[in-house]
């Protein structure tokens, strides 16, 4: 069974665009304080902002964080009818378990900001341009060059290193369940439910840069805007 029917149990398709998820970003301090403008103002100080500098160690070491149990596909769940919560929360924890098997795939730290940054980043950027599983996709070098990139961006900023682990990680399951809402709608078949997969991923795109989606760029050395 595809991991989109529990939610769509739940939600009907028209609703997509109002989830819980988008609730918990609106509402959600960690989150917030990655959205922001933490990394639109970081990245808009100048062009290519973080691009090909060197990751000090410090800095790079301040986006991770010691990982517990999954917290939030419980937490939204709770926005859900009664009788609906635990199908919504295991959909929830799919695209947290899809998270993390990438980044063991794709040899990154799922315990890291910087790389749920990039995974949201690029996954949508796929979604969103219609390249989920094309050949003309962001290689591996530039998704490589992205996380850098955030290290360096989010690792230098103070709300962040402020951060703790709790609140990093929810943050992090936060982009991973946000990328997941796109990405099974864009699996799903439906046309109707690609078109809106798409639309989720440009906002989710737009509001993390707060530049037109078809302004951002992914170069050998990282996003330009």
């Amino acid at each position: 069974m595809n991991a989109l029917l529990p939610f769509l149990i739940v939600l009907s398709p028209p609703q997509i665009m109002s989830n819980p998820t988008q609730w918990y970003i609106n509402t959600s301090m960690m989150s917030n304080r990655v959205f922001n403008g933490v990394v639109a103002n970081s990245m808009l100080l100048r062009k290519g902002a973080g691009r090909g500098e060197p990751v000090a160690k410090g800095v790079a070491s301040a986006t991770q964080f010691r990982q517990g149990g999954s917290v939030l596909p419980r937490q939204l769940a709770q926005k859900a009818p009664e009788d609906k919560r635990e199908q919504l929360a295991r959909f929830f924890q799919t695209s947290i378990d899809l998270y993390q098997q990438t980044a063991r795939k794709d040899g990154f730290p799922a315990n890291d900001l910087a790389y749920a940054m990039e995974y949201f980043v690029v996954n949508n950027y796929h979604v969103y341009h219609n390249l989920v599983g094309s050949p003309n996709g962001v290689t591996m070098g530039q998704e490589r060059a992205i996380y850098g990139q955030f290290q360096r961006i989010l690792g230098a900023n103070a709300g962040i290193r402020k951060m703790k682990d709790g609140e990093k990680q929810q943050a992090t399951e936060a982009l991973a369940i946000m990328f997941g809402m796109s990405y099974q709608a864009n699996q799903s078949g439906d046309s109707k439910l690609r078109e809106q997969s798409r639309e989720l991923s440009r906002q989710g795109l737009e509001k993390l840069f707060g530049v037109p989606v078809d302004k951002i760029k992914v170069t050998d050395q990282g996003i330009e805007i």
